[in-house]
């Protein structure tokens, strides 16, 4: 846990009873069990930041307002399934867009490790720090 002075990490703990918080380190353990960036994993995000960019792009808090973790749920069990995938409509107003970024939030959140590997992490970095320091000379 990260706090700006020590005052404000004991007033945080204060907060939460003395503990400190814990952390589910474990993802394989997670009783949905751990996503997968295959082809159906992959054609899945495709589709969701689809619909995400065709219907709610303009919505506010789109990231940041959660969907009925039911709903989530039921459309990641459709969408993730190899038998059901295809017959999926994010299209019409069954799925709102809330669901739909909730579970490409989860989707990521389960993953066995990150989109981007930490072998190409430095050189991301790197790259992008190179890219804005060349955009603010341009100015």
């Amino acid at each position: 846990m990260q706090a700006l002075s020590e005052e404000d990490r004991r007033l945080w703990m204060e907060a939460m009873d003395g503990r400190e918080p814990v952390y589910n380190l474990n993802r394989d353990s997670q009783a949905d069990g751990p996503a997968q960036l295959d082809a159906v994993g992959f054609n899945v995000m495709k589709k969701f930041i689809h619909a995400v960019e065709t219907r709610g792009i303009d919505d506010q808090g789109l990231y940041r307002i959660v969907g009925v973790s039911s709903r989530v749920q039921k459309l990641l069990g459709f969408a993730l399934d190899p038998k059901t995938c295809a017959d999926v409509e994010l299209e019409n107003s069954e799925w709102e867009i809330k669901t739909i970024t909730s579970a490409i939030k989860h989707f990521l959140r389960v993953l066995p490790g990150p989109l981007m590997t930490y072998q190409y992490q430095r050189s991301f970095i790197k790259a992008a720090s190179e890219s804005a320091s060349s955009s603010l000379s341009l100015r």
